[in-house]
């Protein structure tokens, strides 16, 4: 059976299925698990896959929404800076205009 669940994901109207419920569940926990263990200074990483969907999520639907929801338009040459926390590298991911 195929169940389709109306839902208001980061305050916009949006219809989703059980995996994307899913998915933003286990982002959740997997973030607060982390955060928990790095309170008491024993973290373990989030799991790759899990890490993976975070970041598409945060670009393909959260910077996104809050741009929308802010009714900011997208600069030019818009873009993300990432440091890494283990070294001095650093990315830049640039953010097309929604």
């Amino acid at each position: 059976m195929d169940v389709v669940i109306r839902v208001r994901l980061n305050g916009f109207p949006e219809i989703a299925d059980g995996r994307v419920l899913v998915q933003m569940q286990t982002i959740e926990a997997a973030v607060h698990r982390w955060d928990a263990e790095n309170a008491i200074g024993a973290a373990c990483p989030i799991p790759e896959e899990v890490a993976v969907d975070a970041v598409a999520r945060t670009f393909q639907v959260m910077a996104l929404a809050r741009r929308a929801r802010t009714q900011t338009p997208a600069g030019p040459d818009e873009r993300y800076r990432f440091r890494h926390t283990d070294g001095l590298d650093r990315h830049f991911v640039p953010i097309p205009p929604a």
